[in-house]
């Protein structure tokens, strides 16, 4: 069935891993579309925490009148409208789908380029239920993805795909193409859905703290984008359980530490301030599941109050340490141990100027005199 409202605006949905992905890095995407309709634009804005990475864009329906829909660019609107010349022994229909190849490559290019965005999508094709081209009985998008090598470079195209339909339902057409154009997005910025394997019971787990790995910052910056990555949520003196029935891919069971992969972690934290996730501080390797998964504990601040989902609560980590079971009592007060120091530490005890933090989170150096300072 098409993907609904709340499953478009879900974590683990194609765009809420764009989304995840994209806030994360800082960066920034912008759409033009077509016969979508504005769907692409709205699953993104669906998605909490979009505001930060979304510049808004252009939905060019009447292609008669879209010219200042399409950057007021003469070259776009006709590229639109004239189509492209027909080749020998070509079908009108694949004329018609050729040059929406040729349309969404120039359009995405010149909206990266025009907004000055890190990524653009572009969209266009046919959904029904009638079509003008002779040949055509089913709808087809062609979607592009463009975008930035490194920042200052010029934007190109990154992917670009033909999706076709078996049938000519307009809606059912719309939605599911507005869904590949996300999971364009994310192949092209390698925004891949999380690869956490599912949990073993608690008692299979144990965590190597691996401490060697802490003043290497471009290896914990590896191991925060690791596909693998589980985070642990605490809110002042508060932390995440898995408290619902849906909480399978959250912990080890209901009732358990919620470990949450990147994309779920990141529709938690609070749309302002992303660099919440960036600047998580690096506990320690998860062993007993396969291969090691790098684990992080997330600060949320104490007035952000949003309940995430019905399957995650928060519960004070003292009281919820005493019934934890094994790894994950001791996850639950390592972080929360951790995260208040980091609290009560902001600036230096020598001479008052801030401190900042250092070595994955264990360690705070001052900004002023530079003495070094550690947990207890």
């Amino acid at each position: 069935h098409p993907p609904t409202y709340e499953e478009r605006m879900s974590a683990r949905s194609a765009f809420g891993r764009a989304v995840s992905w994209l806030r994360l890095h800082g960066k920034t995407v912008t759409v033009c579309e077509s016969s979508c309709g504005g769907l692409i634009s709205s699953g993104i804005m669906a998605v909490p925490g979009s505001s930060a990475v979304y510049y808004g864009g252009a939905c060019a329906c009447n292609t008669k009148m879209a010219r200042k829909l399409l950057l007021d660019d003469g070259e776009l609107h006709g590229a639109l409208v004239g189509g492209v010349e027909p080749r020998q022994g070509e079908s009108e229909a694949d004329q018609y789908i050729r040059s929406k190849h040729d349309w969404t490559a120039r359009t995405a290019v010149a909206f990266c380029e025009a907004l000055q965005t890190d990524y653009a999508i572009a969209e266009g094709g046919a959904v029904g239920p009638t079509f003008r081209k002779d040949g055509l009985t089913a709808g087809f998008a062609v979607l592009c993805v463009a975008g930035r090598g490194a920042p200052g470079e010029q934007p190109r195209v990154l992917a670009q795909r033909l999706v076709r339909s078996e049938h000519a339902h307009r809606d059912r057409n719309m939605r599911a193409f507005a869904e590949q154009a996300a999971e364009l997005l994310c192949k092209a910025i390698g925004a891949a859905e999380d690869a956490a394997p599912p949990l073993p019971p608690s008692a299979a787990l144990a965590l190597d703290r691996d401490s060697s790995t802490r003043t290497s910052a471009d290896r914990v910056a590896a191991l925060r984008d690791s596909p693998l990555a589980r985070y642990v949520v605490c809110r002042g003196g508060k932390v995440l359980l898995c408290s619902g029935a849906s909480w399978a891919g959250f912990g080890t069971s209901a009732g358990s530490l919620a470990l949450l992969p990147m994309g779920a972690a990141m529709a938690v934290t609070p749309a302002a301030t992303p660099s919440v996730l960036r600047d998580a501080s690096y506990l320690g390797l998860l062993t007993g599941s396969g291969e090691p998964q790098p684990v992080f504990a997330v600060d949320i601040p104490t007035d952000f109050t949003a309940q995430p989902d019905t399957a995650l609560d928060y519960s004070d980590t003292r009281l919820a340490s005493a019934t934890l079971q094994g790894v994950e009592s001791e996850l639950a007060l390592y972080a929360h141990g951790l995260l208040t120091w980091q609290r009560r530490s902001a600036f230096c005890a020598s001479c008052g100027t801030a401190n900042a933090l250092v070595h994955a989170g264990h360690a705070r150096k001052c900004n002023g005199c530079g003495a070094m300072s550690f947990p207890r």
